[in-house]
């Protein structure tokens, strides 16, 4: 069998318990003890407590995430925080779809911009927006510049799907308008993406590897390659939700049972076996900080899909708005909210890519010297 799932990010907006409580009520999410009818707009009290005491349950290192089901499709809704959480395996990166919840009052506001350039850098190509248009408002004036705030940060037109009337069909809309749109891609990118989670030792000569596929199809018998070492590893066992299959799509949560593999490690990259991987340790990178602030020289970690590698910031280029636009060119620091131009020199050599060439590769979240993730962040350049 092969595991049927949509990974959706749920980023911003206020209110964000009862947006996610009206969701999930709506889809009747196994997550969730307590229902609301279909439709209805009444929050109760007890739907948000469920949604607060299950979030203050998770270990710190993990998502924040919720499910329910589609047409036989499990959809994981990843919540990220306004201060995001350090995701295990950078699990944002997996999403395929952003759910924004936009206050009409809001929405052009600064805030609703960095959101979506966080979700622009996290890959995310395509977007569910939610707007609350109060029935005084005019509703095409607020439609037109909301999903001009999103081709402004080059999201295209066909890919913003609006909703403004909250109930479970303009839901399944906009859901099955994007999978139809994505089962009529022809050039589907055959290059795989396979963070690992966990490596425990079965034998002498096999280990069994848990792992995400965050891009491509792995199939029984297949080869994959180490990104860090160049080794090619082939999968004599495949497996998905412990049942043994023969291939396994994006999304997938996996296990594996690989030959010779004691080199491998949490947070290795495997890669397509013909796949090309360089790696470098100058990086010239476009940065959100969401939270601190960076100075010349300050010492930071990067997180590319699970790995921290030690960085030292070299130089901050010059700061820039939602367009893209310089600011200020060389400044002294990177200051909360802002973006910004920054050069890292590496203590390693790293397996990256550019951003405009794989974005799970050319991704990263920036953690301060405690270990907690005060930025996001493109490769732009590499050296």
């Amino acid at each position: 069998m092969n595991q049927m799932c949509l990974n959706v990010a749920y980023i911003g907006g206020e209110n964000r318990n009862s947006f996610l409580a009206r969701l999930l009520g709506l889809y009747n999410s196994n997550n969730l003890t307590t229902k609301i009818s279909e439709g209805d707009d009444k929050i109760t009290e007890e739907l948000e407590n469920v949604l607060n005491e299950r979030k203050q349950t998770i270990d710190n290192n993990m998502p924040i995430i919720w499910n329910f089901k589609m047409k036989g499709r499990n959809v994981n809704i990843y919540s990220i925080e306004p201060q995001i959480n350090d995701v295990f395996n950078n699990s944002l990166i997996q999403c395929e779809i952003g759910l924004f919840y936009i206050d009409s009052e809001t929405s052009v506001g600064n805030e609703l911009k960095n959101q979506i350039l966080l979700a622009n850098i996290l890959g995310i190509k395509s977007v569910i927006v939610y707007i609350n248009i109060p029935e005084d408002k005019d509703n095409t004036k607020i439609i037109n510049k909301t999903r001009e705030l999103f081709t402004n940060r080059n999201f295209k037109k066909n890919r913003i799907f609006v909703v403004t009337k909250f109930n479970r069909q303009e839901l399944d809309n906009s859901f099955n308008s994007y999978l139809r749109m994505e089962q009529k891609r022809k050039n589907v990118d055959s290059n795989v993406c396979v963070p690992i989670n966990n490596v425990f030792q079965l034998s002498n000569r096999y280990s069994g590897v848990n792992a995400t596929i965050v891009r491509g199809n792995v199939e029984l018998n297949g080869f994959l390659k180490n990104s860090r070492t160049g080794a090619t590893y082939k999968i004599d066992e495949l497996q998905v939700a412990h049942i043994d299959t023969k291939m396994a799509t994006k999304g997938a949560l996996i296990g594996m049972k690989i030959k010779n593999a004691s080199e491998l490690s949490v947070g290795d990259i495997l890669v397509s076996s013909d796949e090309i991987v360089n790696n470098y340790t100058l990086i010239t990178a476009q940065v959100l900080l969401i939270n601190d602030k960076i100075n010349r020289d300050s010492v930071l970690s990067i997180n590319t899909i699970g790995r921290d590698s030690s960085v030292k910031v070299v130089n901050i280029v010059k700061t820039i708005n939602n367009l893209n636009k310089t600011i200020e060119k060389k400044p002294n620091e990177l200051k909360h909210r802002e973006t910004g131009i920054i050069i890292f020199q590496s203590r390693e050599k790293l397996p990256l890519k550019l951003y405009s060439k794989d974005y799970t590769l050319g991704s990263f979240l920036i953690k301060n010297e405690t270990g907690d993730v005060i930025g996001v962040g493109i490769v732009k350049n590499l050296n």
